[in-house]
């Protein structure tokens, strides 16, 4: 899928610039021919449709061209998060396989450490110039000039393996076909508006699925440039260059983080983001204060956008006026279906908080080897996705926590985080945590609330 994207784009407009980098400026054909050139490496390397092929790298041109290297080849991309320690790589390469490690040079003590130690043979290709051993250095593999066919890719075939965060248990791997994706980057492509007239800021990781798709494929999808930010990390220190470079480079579509806008908020540099016509933000909940921040500083509103990793994009606040509904994660994507239910499965009238369950065909068919416990998330071609929400008659959605973490109060189910606002508004509290007791009458939950009074204020205050 990525292959033909680029040839089409390739086609029509070999010149233009597809990325730009640091001083890089890397027009669509130079891309294409890159991706060629080292999806026939990997082959000539022994690389066979349905390997799994990791990816230990910083956002880069690199890391682009040999995801979409990876995938011309037909085989499976294992985005690594390049925080991870020693343990937690040796979890990742093993559990999900890999077979062909793609390193950037500063990590390759560390990825050596940990492939030694693997059952199976893990092949390191290095992005720099220090090659040992059996490593292959990828600059030398973008320099092939063979013919060697490339296998046309099937649309059932698995692309990468996402894993979760493990926030709720040990990760699991979500695999994710060519189809998926390519639904998933048409969903977003068109539910933003994206055109070739974009440019789309990326200073997401591209080794989280936010970044693969809103960034890496919906630019090449819909023919915009893309900006990648060099040396994104840590980005308290780069956040000036972000707002120069949006400035310089006339960014259009910006995703983000909520701790990314909070820094780019308090930057000293009074940028013009002028240009910026979409700017929303995703992964965690984006607070009043950080939103009310950025707009008087820069007049650009956040939306919220709200996605998982076993579906992707789900919903986006695409109003004329999001700040009139900055507290909604938005309506769905073209293509997803929202229902909230209740404990039963039957949808709850609008208004009514329960379950968020999606029907969309972007999203996983389940998880790779997992128990049925877990695969039960997956039922009746819908994923049920433990966050409690509630719809307007928009159809927008509102989020209102995890249903595991509600307090069951006679009957009656209570979000520990709703009793939170209430009590962090109240000018006595500086802090509150919420959680559900034991009732001692046997009878569900009663509500206990730790609180942490300001300075000289009595415990009677909240009374």
């Amino acid at each position: 899928m990525f292959l033909q994207l680029l040839q089409r784009q390739a086609d029509y407009r070999p010149t233009d610039i597809a990325v730009a980098f640091g001083d890089q400026q890397i027009s669509y054909q130079d891309l294409l021919c890159a991706v060629e050139a080292l999806a026939r490496s990997l082959l000539e390397s022994g690389i066979r449709p349905g390997d799994r092929v990791g990816l230990f790298l910083e956002n880069s041109p690199q890391f682009l061209i040999s995801y979409y290297a990876v995938a011309a080849c037909r085989a499976c991309n294992v985005p690594l998060n390049t925080d991870f320690k020693e343990d937690e790589l040796a979890f990742y390469l093993g559990d999900a396989g890999v077979q062909c490690l793609f390193v950037d040079e500063s990590r390759l003590d560390l990825a050596e450490r940990v492939v030694a130690k693997l059952p199976q043979e893990v092949r390191i290709i290095v992005n720099g110039s220090a090659t040992r051993g059996a490593c292959l250095a990828l600059g030398d593999l973008l320099q092939n000039d063979s013919r060697v066919a490339l296998p046309n890719a099937q649309l059932d075939d698995e692309v990468v393996y996402i894993y979760t965060s493990g926030s709720t248990g040990r990760p699991k791997c979500a695999p994710r076909t060519v189809l998926q994706y390519w639904w998933e980057m048409s969903n977003v492509i068109e539910g933003i508006g994206l055109t070739r007239e974009d440019t789309i800021f990326c200073m997401i990781p591209m080794f989280h699925n936010y970044g693969a798709v809103h960034c890496m494929t919906a630019s090449i999808g819909s023919g915009a440039r893309l900006v990648i930010l060099d040396k994104v990390n840590p980005f308290v220190l780069r956040r000036d260059r972000a707002l120069q470079l949006m400035e310089a480079e006339k960014v259009t579509v910006l995703p983000g983080v909520p701790f990314m806008f909070e820094h780019l908020g308090a930057s000293s540099i009074d940028a013009d983001l002028s240009s910026v016509r979409f700017c929303y933000s995703a992964a965690a909940a984006l607070t009043a204060q950080i939103a009310d921040a950025f707009f008087e500083k820069f007049g650009v509103p956040i939306r919220n956008h709200y996605g998982c990793t076993e579906v992707g994009a789900m919903t986006v606040n695409v109003d004329a006026d999001p700040r009139r509904f900055d507290d909604s994660v938005g309506q769905p994507f073209p293509g997803v279906n929202v229902r909230i239910v209740d404990d039963d499965g039957h949808e709850v009238p609008q208004g009514e908080i329960g379950e968020i369950v999606v029907d969309a065909r972007q999203m996983t068919r389940g998880y790779l080897g997992e128990d049925e416990a877990a695969q039960g998330l997956f039922r009746d071609g819908c994923y049920y996705t433990g966050d409690l929400g509630c719809l307007d008659s928009d159809g927008r959605l509102y989020l209102r926590g995890r249903k595991k973490f509600v307090i069951d109060v006679v009957g009656q189910k209570v979000s520990p985080i709703e009793v939170e606002d209430v009590l962090d508004e109240h000018p006595a509290v500086s802090a509150s945590v919420v959680i559900g007791v034991p009732n001692p009458n046997g009878h569900g939950d009663v509500i206990k609330a730790y609180v942490v009074l300001e300075d000289s204020v009595d415990l009677d205050a909240l009374v």
